[in-house]
Formats: structure tokens, sequence, C-alpha cells
């Protein structure tokens, strides 16, 4: 194998990271997987009434389902989350697909990310996108730095005293840029080594 071959293969390892490094994290980031209308989805966390934010399937961008908040099951106040594990001082992009009924609203809807240590809540990330939401479906999204020492971001939804009522699909949470894990930096210094070894033994010869 000549030093060619060894630099692609390792410039293959390198994009082929980068492409995994930045997948969404968010299970059942579409709510497909659900209990049925009005019910809560699967690996998705719902506070205030629980019914209040449920699967619809009018609620839907893609495929069958969306998240659905609804003003008539409770005071309009609540949030929906999902809990994933997070790389410490690291860039992320959350974005989602959204919209609302039309009309002035009262309220407010946002989102949010809060970095924890273990249990220990130790900063958050907020957007209001109560003026952004219209009644047509779009893809909102924001970025944000995890804190020094966080390993658990919680993804939410939050929303408080609104009068009408919103869709949310299609959510993504991910590393907006690549940070190799240890053993892909193995992996690299491995074929970094090999290199350099081939080289030395070339000048050698």
């Amino acid at each position: 194998m000549n030093n060619r071959t060894i630099f692609l293969a390792l410039l293959v390892l390198i994009t082929s990271f980068a492409a995994t490094a930045q997948a969404n994290l968010l299970l059942n980031a579409g709510f497909e997987t659900n209990g049925g209308g009005g019910q809560s989805a699967d690996n998705w966390t719902n506070t205030g009434d629980p019914l209040e934010p449920g699967v619809e399937g009018w609620a839907a961008h893609t495929d069958s389902w969306g998240m659905a908040v609804v003003t008539w099951r409770d005071d309009g106040t609540g949030n929906f989350y999902q809990d994933v594990s997070v790389s410490a001082a690291t860039e992320y992009t959350y974005s989602l697909w959204a919209s609302r009924d039309s009309g002035v609203l009262a309220g407010s809807y946002g989102m949010k990310i809060e970095w924890y240590a273990g249990a220990s809540l130790l900063s958050s990330a907020s957007e209001d996108i109560s003026a952004t939401m219209t009644d047509t479906m779009q893809e909102l999204s924001f970025n944000a730095t995890s804190a020094a020492t966080a390993d658990t971001a919680r993804i939410m939804i939050e929303f408080a005293g609104i009068d009408k009522c919103g869709k949310f699909d299609d959510a993504s949470f991910a590393a907006s840029t690549g940070v190799p894990e240890p053993a892909t930096m193995a992996l690299l210094g491995l074929g970094g080594l090999a290199l350099l070894r081939r080289r030395k033994a070339s000048s050698i010869c």
C-alpha cells in the first residue's frame, strides 16, 4: 500500500466520521411511533396536561404524524421534551418544522435547550418563535454551545398561555461540526503512524 492509498483511506475515515457526527441525536424525531391520536409520542415526555401536546395526523409535515399543541384541553401552558447525550463545550444545531393557527397570538411558543451534568441543570439556551411561526409549515433552527461540563441536553418545545394551536414535526438536534470520538482519533493516529513509518523506511532505502 503506497502513501497515496494510505492518505486516501484516512480521508475516507474523516469524511465518514463527519457524516456520522452530524447525525440527528433525537429518537422518534418525526413522532411516528406513538400511542394514537391525542396521545404522547415514544421517547418524548409531556408536561402540564399530558394531553395538551399530543400527536395528530393534521399536525404532520411529512409521513403520518406530527406533535400538536391544542388549546381546548387545559390552560395553554406546558412543554414536551427529549433528553440526549452530548459532548461538553460543543456547538449543536436544533431545528424543527413548525406552524400555528392564523391570527394574532396570545402567549408564546419557544424552542429551548437545557444543558445538564447528571441531574444538575447548568445553563440553557432558547429561541422565542412566537413571531416567526405562521400558518404555513417552515423550518426553524438555532445554534447553541453546550456547557463546559455538560453530558446531557434536554431538547424542548415550550408554550405559555397560547390561544392558537401549534404543529411541530421533523425535529433535529445534531453537532454543528464534527469532533472525532476517541476511537476515531485512535484509528486516525494509527494510520498516520503507519504513514510516517513507511516514509521513514523509504528514506532509509
